[in-house]
Formats: C-alpha cells, sequence, structure tokens
C-alpha cells in the first residue's frame, strides 16, 4: 500500500507552512496528486523533497506508521487468519459428516 501525505502533514513534520508546501508542489518541487482542491503527496515524492533538502526522512514523525495505519494492518492480518481458519472448521465439518454417514 503506498503511504499518501497531505500538504498540512508534510509541513508540520519539517515545520513550514501548508502554503510554503502547496507552493513547493506549484513550483515543480515537489510531486504531489490534486484530488478536489486536495493535494496528496507519495511517500517516495517525499523522500526524494527531503533528500534535495538534506532532511532525513527517517528522523521525521512521517517514518513513523499511524494509529490507523497500524489497525489497518492488523485488521487486514485478523482477516486473513479468519478466513483461513473458516476454511478449517469447514474442512472439519466435511470429515464428521462422512465419519458420520459410515457410522451408520
Amino acid at each position: 500500500m503506498v503511504r499518501k501525505f497531505t500538504t498540512k502533514e508534510i509541513g508540520e513534520a519539517i515545520e513550514l507552512s501548508d502554503e510554503t508546501i502547496r507552493r513547493c508542489i506549484r513550483e515543480g518541487q515537489l510531486a504531489a496528486e490534486i484530488s478536489g482542491r486536495n493535494y496528496y503527496i507519495t511517500e517516495d515524492a517525499v523522500k526524494e523533497f527531503f533528500n534535495e533538502r538534506g532532511i532525513r526522512y527517517e528522523e521525521t514523525p512521517l517514518a513513523k506508521p499511524t494509529l490507523r495505519q497500524v489497525t489497518t494492518r492488523t485488521v487486514s492480518s485478523l482477516g486473513a487468519i479468519g478466513a483461513i481458519v473458516g476454511i478449517g472448521i469447514a474442512f472439519v465439518a466435511v470429515l464428521l459428516q462422512r465419519s458420520y454417514k459410515e457410522m451408520r
């Protein structure tokens, strides 16, 4: 999954205003996707932008996963585990059904 950030998130991470980040986008210094009136910047674009300015991405708050991202990954993992368990239960049910039929 590609992480995307808002201009506000990037500005807060490196102590610049939202408008300064928007100006960097308009001037072509930072690649961004536009959705309506909002800009979304991919993690790779942020890394490149920071690297050009001598900012270590790994040392910014952006490098740490948010609670939402951790929760989403956990729920996705639990969903996969649930599907595997469900398949296992269905398999056991089929085996029990066959055994019951053989006993009759």
